[in-house]
């Protein structure tokens, strides 16, 4: 296992800067912590319960044991400002075709849950035009839970509080389990046309 660090900075809007690893279509900024305050308040007063779904609206808690919220994507909010902006950035340090935000999550994982390894890609029309997976860390207050991302042969830990990691879709990745406490974050997509 190797765990992230920034190598190179490609971007910078007022204090927060994006560095890029030296792996393609993998990114990370750093947010303030009240970016991250803000976000988890709107994120439990804005979201809509909604059951956590895999691939094709099927649930299996084996692969995917979370508790989600839906943020309104056509709404005024911080947290569509921060991703929108910090994910079109990425996508465009990426060298993608992007046009959108959709589909905002805020989770939270309980002692026990989980998401296994997965791609955010597939053949539903919307998931086969995700170009960036976009995941917002919250909180610090667990154990376990680690964002998990497969590059090559290799397994990056790139998540901290108050980091949001912008990866390309199709890299397989996981949640592992959470040991203790809640682990609180928000993921979405950027998406385009569809991959070729």
């Amino acid at each position: 296992m190797f765990e992230f660090s920034h190598t190179s900075i490609f971007s910078e809007l007022g204090t927060r800067i994006m560095s890029k690893s030296v792996k393609y279509g993998f990114a990370s900024v750093s947010l303030k912590s009240i970016d991250s305050k803000k976000a988890l308040k709107e994120a439990q007063e804005i979201g809509v319960p909604q059951g956590a779904r895999i691939a094709l609206g099927k649930k299996n808690t084996k692969i995917r044991s979370v508790k989600l919220w839906r943020i309104p994507i056509n709404i005024d909010s911080h947290i569509n400002d921060v991703l929108s902006k910090q994910g079109m950035l990425m996508a465009d340090a990426f060298g993608y075709h992007a046009t959108e935000l959709i589909d905002i999550q805020y989770l939270e994982y309980h002692v026990g849950d989980n998401y296994d390894w997965h791609m955010d890609i597939d053949s539903n029309h919307d998931a086969s035009k995700r170009k960036v997976s976009l995941s917002w860390l919250l909180n610090d207050s667990f154990t376990g839970g680690d964002l998990e991302i497969q590059i090559h042969n290799e397994i990056y830990k790139p998540l901290y509080k108050n980091t949001l990691v912008g990866f390309t879709s199709f890299l397989n990745h996981r949640v592992t389990e959470v040991q203790m406490g809640v682990r609180r974050a928000i993921v979405a997509w950027i998406t385009g046309s569809t991959w070729k």
